[in-house]
């Protein structure tokens, strides 16, 4: 009996040193499209100039750089915090970013718990502050496209 408690006691002590980044646990996609004059060169280096000014190290953010297919893949973190400060959640998601002549796409998904203070809180309860950061994220990027930051003129 001895024998049988001692590995399993060990086994549920040791589930509890798992990793925080968990498997995505929201299927839920904020999706948006955007006509835009330029080239499909010109857009990307645009997208590729939006992820340097807005995530802090854009170089460990982007995992997939194609310029010829138009393609931006990467990993962001957001933070969700309680209205009175007492909860601070850290949740990962997927961003794609495309472009085509004249189009880009952002894509934002694969939502997961990733860091937390006391633990990280399930997604669901705050899908929609976290749906509202996603959207806000986007607008920014569509913003920053938009702009001609072509600033010959310094």
């Amino acid at each position: 009996m001895k024998k049988l408690l001692i590995p399993l006691l060990f086994a549920v002590l040791s589930s509890g040193c798992a990793s925080t980044i968990s498997s995505p646990v929201s299927t839920q996609v904020v999706e948006e499209k955007l006509e835009v004059p330029g080239t499909k060169l010109e857009l990307f280096n645009k997208s590729l100039d939006w992820t340097a000014q807005h995530y802090n190290d854009s170089k460990s953010v982007i995992e997939v750089r194609d310029s010829e297919r138009g393609k931006i893949i990467g990993r962001g973190v957001l933070l969700i915090e309680s209205s009175m400060g007492l909860r601070k959640d850290y949740y990962s998601y997927t961003l794609q970013i495309d472009v085509k002549d004249n189009k880009v796409r952002i894509k934002m998904n694969n939502i997961a718990p990733y860091a937390g203070v006391n633990g990280v809180s399930d997604p669901s309860y705050f899908m929609d502050e976290i749906i509202a950061e996603l959207n806000s994220t986007a607008k920014l990027y569509f913003t920053s496209i938009k702009s001609d930051t072509d600033d010959n003129d310094w």
